[in-house]
């Protein structure tokens, strides 16, 4: 999977759009994906430790601009695991109150990469949160602004063919035209493999029940809806 995201279309673009330091960004999210699913499956000092060098590492490789694509779905998957342990723990030890116990330690592990991130990448983040009062994007975006590269629904086809709505190199792209803002072909060039969908499509289909299945599948569907 993580072979095929860097060989796909989106890393493609985003190298032919001259956005070479946003792909440092990306480079580092599976290994921040793995990092927390270690933790959640173990929660200890040493993986906490090794989950706060990985996203402090992937602040470094960019500042904060993509940060959205890991710090909110690395959150969501940490308290949802941190949801099924507790229910796990409470029928495991006949009440909810003694399942506490794991959720603190994960929580504290939680707390230690959070401040093991912060202290690695600390020479971006304070500047910037100096900074970012007196920025452009100081009181926010507006819908217009927040929605302006909203994933128009015919870039879908891209997912099952690279050239499905032509490409931007060789100036074929044509799904612009239909957009209010601005449909940038680099950013909906979804194209990673036939292979890779089928396997997406497989996981949900006969590993349903496991935790990280269902989780990434309603990643997916709340990432497309949204």
């Amino acid at each position: 999977v993580c072979s095929s995201d860097l060989l796909s279309g989106f890393m493609i673009g985003h190298l032919y759009a001259g956005h070479l330091l946003e792909l440092g960004v990306i480079a580092w999210m599976p290994w921040v994906f793995l990092a927390a699913h270690r933790l959640l499956d173990q929660p200890s000092p040493r993986r906490a430790l090794w989950l706060g060098l990985a996203a402090g590492l992937q602040v470094l490789a960019n500042g904060l601009g993509f940060l959205v694509f890991t710090i909110y779905p690395v959150a969501a998957l940490l308290l949802t695991g941190a949801l099924v342990e507790w229910r796990r723990a409470g029928r495991t030890h006949g009440g909810r109150g003694a399942a506490w116990a794991p959720i603190r330690r994960l929580l504290a592990a939680c707390a230690l990469a959070v401040v093991v991130a912060l202290g690695l990448s600390a020479v971006i983040v304070l500047p910037f949160a100096q900074s970012l009062a007196w920025s452009i994007r100081a009181g926010g975006l507006d819908y217009g602004g927040a929605s302006a590269v909203s994933l128009l629904p015919a870039a879908l086809l891209m997912l099952f063919s690279p050239n499905a709505v032509g490409t931007g190199p060789d100036n074929s792209y044509w799904l612009d035209q239909f957009s209010l803002h601005n449909g940038y072909w680099h950013e909906f060039a979804l194209y990673m493999g036939l292979l890779p969908l089928l396997a997406a499509a497989a996981a949900c289909l006969y590993c349903r029940r496991t935790p990280a299945v269902r989780f990434y599948a309603w990643l997916a569907l709340a990432g497309l809806v949204l």
